[in-house]
């Protein structure tokens, strides 16, 4: 069996103040970096687009669907922005095979500080490779605050979601 392994890195969300109320607005995208056997091409990187979260006194969701069906968020997480689902090009890989993909990722924090963004139920389409070897990777996920009552912090958020392919 051969493991491939993904890097990628979610990153650039700061506090602004909303015109009325004071909210996180974010831009979280992923970030391509390779660590693998196979070659991959990020085409377009995981983004939750640009949101607000208008308090943290519940927990609010804001979900990209890997098969880019519409956007969804709850609570007091408004998308101000669309985000997108991750898109990576896969190829150097056996021919008419069927890929396994596992999907895990990290919450999201501040270098270790202040509240967390959680990220779960992350979403990837079934990838079958073609005669030469090559399929496309679709990725999505949920982004979670804590609903603790803790504002977030003006801050860059950093995570790792890591890819293992194996067939």
């Amino acid at each position: 069996m051969n493991m491939v392994k993904q890097a990628l890195n979610c990153c650039f969300c700061r506090l602004r103040k909303a015109r009325r109320a004071a909210g996180l607005a974010c831009y979280l995208l992923a970030v391509y970096a390779p660590t693998s056997f196979s070659d991959e091409l990020e085409i377009v990187p995981l983004s939750f687009g640009r949101f607000v979260i208008g308090d943290n006194n519940s927990v609010s969701t804001l979900t990209i669907r890997h098969d880019g069906r519409r956007q969804s968020s709850t609570n007091k997480m408004y998308p101000l922005e669309t985000g997108t689902a991750g898109e990576y090009f896969l190829s150097n890989l056996p021919p008419f095979t069927p890929l396994i993909i596992n999907v895990t990722g990290q919450d999201l924090s501040t270098n270790g500080f202040g509240e967390r963004l959680l990220i779960s139920n992350i979403t990837h389409n079934q990838v079958t490779t073609d005669s030469n070897g090559e399929g496309t990777l679709f990725v999505g996920a949920t982004l979670s605050t804590s609903g603790n009552g803790t504002p977030y912090v003006s801050a860059v958020f950093d995570s790792i979601i890591s890819i293992d392919i194996s067939f």
